[in-house]
């Protein structure tokens, strides 16, 4: 329990610092494409990550490294997805529609990772989808393929953050972030090059601090499910919904509207209800 407390606390932190990225990358999507955003966020992460490395003197090569690289490949569809999504619909809607990724990773923990699927699990992923229907129903501000892409995203992110929760039992966090982080600046690159636009000072500071407040977050996320159940910690990711959605009022005047309100205030239920399911089978790669 106390390993769930401060697992659940380090996701919390992780929200964070989510939220600060998330806010960024709303403000600079109008001008810069997903591609080069989500390349400069992993390639410049890159650096400090393999400094760490070798001061903590672990090896890149892993022999797990094909799955290490499927992680980093589901992590940065749901990133590209997630950073599209942000320039095209408001910002509480875009971060809600993503972090029903903690209810598409219990579903892959349960079909991949031996973890079990309760009858309470059922009804709150069954509410969680009720939820999603509401937010997705093509009445909002903003085009409908926002928010389908907003969904594609947050089912790559659930698939991540299942592998995560795989991979820290026999795989050292700051590894699992240096693949993710490498995976998506290789699978990225040309693409960026392609719709590439210089920045100027300002704007390169912004995306700086895109890419550092991006790793912080997920080096806060890894370490929190490395602590804790995907259940168990998923409930604190919600703080980001909080933080974002007030963001998106004073910055941006978004207001969602009644049903996607209602579908944002069910997916949230689902997530917190979630945390009352209790660790089962460990996965065995």
């Amino acid at each position: 329990m106390a390993s769930n407390r401060k697992g659940a606390l380090l996701v919390l932190i992780s929200a964070f610092w989510f939220s600060c990225m998330s806010i960024l990358i709303k403000h600079l999507g109008h001008t810069y494409s997903a591609y080069q955003v989500a390349f400069l966020r992993n390639a410049l992460s890159l650096i400090p990550l393999t400094l760490l490395m070798r001061h903590k003197n672990l090896t890149l090569y892993s022999p797990r490294w094909k799955l290490l690289s499927m992680r980093g490949t589901w992590g940065l569809a749901g990133m590209l997805c997630y950073y599209w999504t942000l320039a095209h619909i408001p910002l509480a809607e875009a971060v809600m529609l993503n972090y029903s990724a903690p209810v598409f990773a219990v579903i892959f923990a349960a079909s991949f990772l031996d973890e079990k699927i309760t009858t309470v699990t059922l009804w709150c992923i069954a509410l969680a989808l009720c939820g999603l229907w509401l937010i997705l129903e093509p009445a909002f501000t903003g085009p409908a393929t926002g928010y389908l892409v907003g969904l594609a995203g947050g089912i790559g992110a659930g698939a991540a953050f299942a592998m995560v929760k795989a991979l820290t039992r026999q795989e050292p966090s700051l590894r699992i972030v240096w693949y993710f982080a490498a995976s998506g600046a290789i699978l990225t690159l040309m693409p960026a090059i392609a719709h590439w636009r210089q920045p100027d000072g300002f704007e390169t500071l912004l995306l700086i601090l895109v890419s550092l407040s991006g790793l912080l977050a997920q080096m806060f996320l890894t370490w929190g499910f490395e602590r804790a159940s995907v259940s168990s910690a998923s409930p604190s990711t919600l703080a980001t919904v909080i933080i974002t959605a007030i963001a998106g009022w004073v910055f941006w005047n978004e207001l969602p509207g009644p049903k996607a309100l209602l579908g944002m205030c069910a997916v949230a239920a689902a997530i917190v209800l979630l945390a009352f399911d209790r660790p089962t089978k460990k996965a065995h790669l």
